[in-house]
């Protein structure tokens, strides 16, 4: 999964994300509950841990670009929530959708309308919010 991130990590760069954030993103479209999980996995953060909830706060409050400045930024967090706030990013509505339909064209249509629409609007929020100085 480090590897398929640090790839795809150009890609959702200009939203703010790093590649841990990237990868949570590309899994939780399985369902939107995963995203929690694969960043403590990618923190290294188990469930068994005690607090682990809050040791992996103070992971992603330390969480550091290369250059030194914070990963998870209000800016940063503001651009996931837009994203995730217009993207489907649940493969079993899709399923629905094509049974409901009868057509794959429309849950695959769907599938990547929204999320590029979510994209779109998570950059325009984290561009924006950069160059008004809020990085």
């Amino acid at each position: 999964m480090g590897q398929i991130g640090h790839t795809i990590e150009p890609v959702f760069k200009p939203l703010g994300y790093d590649w841990r954030t990237a990868t949570s993103v590309i899994t939780s479209f399985a369902a939107r509950e995963v995203f929690v999980s694969s960043l403590m996995v990618s923190y290294s953060v188990s469930e068994e841990d005690e607090d682990a909830d809050t040791l992996l706060q103070d992971k992603l409050a330390a969480a550091k670009w290369p250059d030194g400045k914070k990963v998870y930024t209000p800016l940063t967090l503001l651009s996931l929530l837009v994203f995730f706030i217009y993207a489907l990013q649940c493969l079993p509505t899709s399923a629905v959708v094509a049974r409901e339909t009868n057509s794959w064209k429309w849950a695959v249509g769907q599938l990547f309308g929204m999320s590029l629409f979510a994209y779109l609007a998570a950059l325009a929020v984290f561009q924006i919010g950069c160059l008004l100085g809020y990085s």
